[in-house]
């Protein structure tokens, strides 16, 4: 859930709270992260597993969510990087992910 209101020190910025399950999961892969490590949930990975290689890590416990299915982000798939650029998406990833 979004909410969002005026921060009250300033009448011309907005804040916004979040929260709900999603939150909850995004904290969680957080907090059982590793420094230097893209770590996502399953459903994060379900996502993005057409576009990006991602490496399993295991069922991780989770604080009050039990364990969720975490994998690590390892780059773009190989068909989708530019030329000697492996970080730089390219064509084919722009028109791939128009289609979404």
């Amino acid at each position: 859930m979004l909410c969002g209101h005026l921060c009250p020190r300033s009448e011309k910025k907005f804040a916004y709270d979040v929260w709900g399950d999603t939150v909850n999961t995004a904290s969680r892969c957080e907090s059982s992260g590793v420094p230097g490590e893209i770590n996502i949930s399953k459903d994060t990975y379900e996502l993005v597993r057409d576009f990006f290689e991602c490496e399993y890590r295991g069922a991780t416990p989770a604080k009050n969510k039990g364990t969720i299915d975490m994998y690590f982000v390892r780059g773009l798939k190989t068909e989708l990087q530019r030329e000697n650029q492996p970080r730089v998406p390219n064509e084919e990833f722009q028109r791939r992910y128009a289609r979404l």
